[in-house]
């Protein structure tokens, strides 16, 4: 794939950047084919030559997230906003809304008991981690504003 766009540059300017990007072409398993991106990026003296879905506009050029250097939103997260994040992606797999309060539904036609409990513990334990790690976030500020002498 060629690509030719313009970029502004920080002092008002403008650069034309001519880029080519491999593109390859593999089969899926039922039939069809599927798109992938080689990613023309360098670390540490050698080529990534990644196969990839998506590309990132980092700088100047189109690169992979490895030579981009992205991280994922979630690697930021609290370990309570990691725990709520994860309750509630179970809850919506069994339709509840998002939140403490919703109460628990009735098992879903179809699903199996069992598959239906796992789902439940799973939801309990991980609020029961965000809690507590949101309760020791608690006790640490508490422990700062009483040890701060004003």
């Amino acid at each position: 794939m060629h690509l030719y766009y313009i970029l502004q540059v920080g002092d008002g300017g403008v650069e034309d950047v001519t880029e080519t990007i491999p593109v390859i072409y593999l089969r899926c398993r039922f039939g069809g084919s599927r798109a992938y991106f080689i990613c023309p990026g360098a670390r540490h003296g050698t080529n990534c030559k990644r196969r990839v879905a998506k590309l990132y506009l980092s700088r100047r050029y189109f690169l992979c997230r490895h030579c981009s250097q992205l991280p994922y939103a979630s690697q930021y997260e609290q370990p309570w906003q990691r725990g709520l994040r994860r309750a509630n992606k179970l809850k919506q797999r069994l339709g509840i809304g998002v939140g403490i309060a919703e109460p628990f539904p009735e098992k879903p036609k179809g699903m199996w008991v069992r598959t239906y409990g796992c789902l439940l513990n799973e939801i309990l334990q991980a609020e029961m981690l965000a809690n507590e790690a949101q309760a020791n976030r608690f006790q640490r500020l508490l422990a700062q504003v009483e040890d701060d002498p004003e």
